[in-house]
């Protein structure tokens, strides 16, 4: 059963990944049309542009959400949620990809936008769950969001999961 921090956490994981794809998506597009000066493959402008973002941003939530992304048990390990950032952000350019060939509406002004889109967005992924797992570890540290647990047992099994909890600083449980 979730608890009601494994609920806020979850809450504001999703909260920060739709932020993070919308400010990676702005600056894919961004970088492309407005710094680098090279001759664009279509013309795609700003409004448009966000409007498709605003569209497509639900349905990468949706994949992550798929991949388990908002379970404890993947963002409780690191590499595990790292792997599956990537899986999803690479998923999430698929479909975008995909939608463009099948419906030939354009959704990137230029190829590029696709690959700063995807490097941008994975990196800032990346970057704001290490920002929040850090917050977390400082509210553990000052005693807000502890889960409370009773330990019934005296064997080994029962000392080994004694001790991966024992620090309430990191685990979150007391």
């Amino acid at each position: 059963m979730l608890s009601k921090n494994s609920r806020t956490y979850n809450l504001l994981l999703i909260i920060t990944d739709i932020t993070i794809l919308f400010v990676a998506f702005v600056s894919a597009y961004i970088i492309r049309v407005q710094i680098d000066h090279r001759p664009l493959v279509n013309d795609v402008y700003y409004n448009e542009y966000l409007v498709s973002s605003l569209v497509i941003i639900p349905l990468w939530i949706i994949i992550f959400a798929t991949l388990g992304l908002y379970q404890a048990r993947v963002y409780e390990r690191r590499l595990i949620e790292w792997s599956k950032l990537v899986v999803g952000a690479f998923i999430g350019i698929l479909v975008i990809i995909g939608w463009e060939y099948a419906t030939r509406e354009t959704i990137f002004p230029a190829r590029l936008v696709t690959v700063y889109a995807f490097v941008g967005s994975l990196i800032l992924l990346v970057f704001g769950r290490e920002l929040l797992r850090f917050i977390r570890s400082l509210m553990f540290r000052y005693g807000s969001g502890i889960k409370r647990v009773l330990l019934i047992g005296d064997d080994k099994t029962a000392t080994d999961i004694a001790r991966s909890i024992a620090d309430t600083k990191k685990s979150g449980y007391r």
